[in-house]
């Protein structure tokens, strides 16, 4: 993985746009999302940094919240990782 080569790098995350809880504030999942990473940091030493920058397929962490429909955007990456494992 690429934050385990240079330690210096940030891990990179994303909250998947058509990912996102439709019972949570989206402001309070993204303040959710960076405390946990925050709490993950203090514990190991690694520096988490949201990016929207980024193709997401290059992101280290994708994050998307569960619904009765498959998401979009999680299909295709999942393709791609499958397709990269390979």
């Amino acid at each position: 993985m690429r934050f385990q080569k240079n330690g210096n790098s940030p891990v990179r995350w994303r909250l998947l746009a058509d990912g996102v809880s439709g019972k949570i504030p989206l402001i309070d999942q993204r303040a959710i999302l960076e405390l946990a990473f925050r709490m993950w940091s203090e514990v190991i030493p690694l520096k988490f940094h949201e990016s929207n920058a980024v193709d997401v397929v290059q992101m280290d962490v994708i994050i998307a919240f569960a619904k009765r429909k498959p998401v979009a955007s999680f299909q295709l990456i999942s393709a791609t990782v499958v397709s990269k494992v390979r």
